[in-house]
Order: C-alpha cells, then sequence, then structure tokens
C-alpha cells in the first residue's frame, strides 16, 4: 500500500502534485477508478509522508463499488496517519456504506474534534446532518 520513498534525481515542485492529484479526482468522476488509484498510487509514492494520496486511493475504491476494500484500506492508512482528519471521514464514508452507521458516526464525530473546518470535517459534516435527517 505505502510505497517506498523514491530516490528521484528530480523532486516534483507542491503544483506538480496537485496537478497530479487533481488528475486523480477527474478520473474518479469519469468513472475511471482504476486510473484514478493508479495516479494516487504514484503521488503516494512521491509524498509517503502525506496521507492525502493514501486516503484518496480509498475514496477511489469506494468510487469503484469496493467498500470492504476501502474500509481495509483506509483502516491502514489511519494507522500509519492515526491525526488525519479526512481519512477518519472517508473511514466513516466506508462504515456508511457497509449500513455500520454507529462506526461511521464515531468516525466522523472524531474527523469534527480533529479538525472542524477542513475538508475532512465538511465530508463528516454533511454525512452527520444527512443522518440525522434519515433517523
Amino acid at each position: 500500500m505505502f510505497a517506498k520513498k523514491p530516490k528521484l534525481a528530480v523532486r516534483p515542485t507542491t503544483e506538480e502534485i496537485h496537478f497530479l492529484m487533481e488528475c486523480g479526482y477527474l478520473c474518479q468522476e469519469l468513472g475511471r477508478g482504476q486510473a484514478a488509484t493508479d495516479i494516487f498510487l504514484g503521488v503516494s509514492a512521491l509524498c509517503p509522508d502525506d496521507p492525502l494520496p493514501c486516503s484518496a486511493i480509498g475514496t477511489s475504491l469506494l468510487a469503484m463499488g469496493q467498500v470492504n476494500e476501502a474500509a481495509e484500506h483506509l483502516q491502514k492508512v489511519l494507522a500509519a496517519f492515526p491525526d488525519d482528519p479526512l481519512t477518519l471521514a472517508h473511514l466513516g464514508e466506508a462504515y456508511l456504506c457497509q449500513k455500520n452507521t454507529a462506526e461511521a458516526r464515531r468516525f466522523f464525530k472524531q474527523s469534527l474534534e480533529k479538525d472542524s473546518t477542513g475538508p475532512g470535517a465538511e465530508i463528516a459534516r454533511g454525512y452527520l446532518e444527512l443522518m440525522r435527517e434519515l433517523e
């Protein structure tokens, strides 16, 4: 799952990394889940200390309907990056897809506790609100 840090002669810039991530998200939106996963795997090799590309692999797996694999992957990402609110939110999303609402709620709340304003918080807050409406 986590690639070893490559020994590159040229280091990609932050803008290049952002561009690659956007390419992955675009592939994901176009239903090209495996292409998105491959891109995110490549970015995770370039940025092994960044949880974002690793977490994005989980979202690709979810988008492809591989819910159990996504949950397992996101658990591994969380073990490596235990304080990442976005990973917590995506793991909550995976549990919600598994209809495990208690675990989903727990991870959404943990995400909000870690960061109440970032992208993970937006995801967590949205799903918690949806869950309340459906109760």
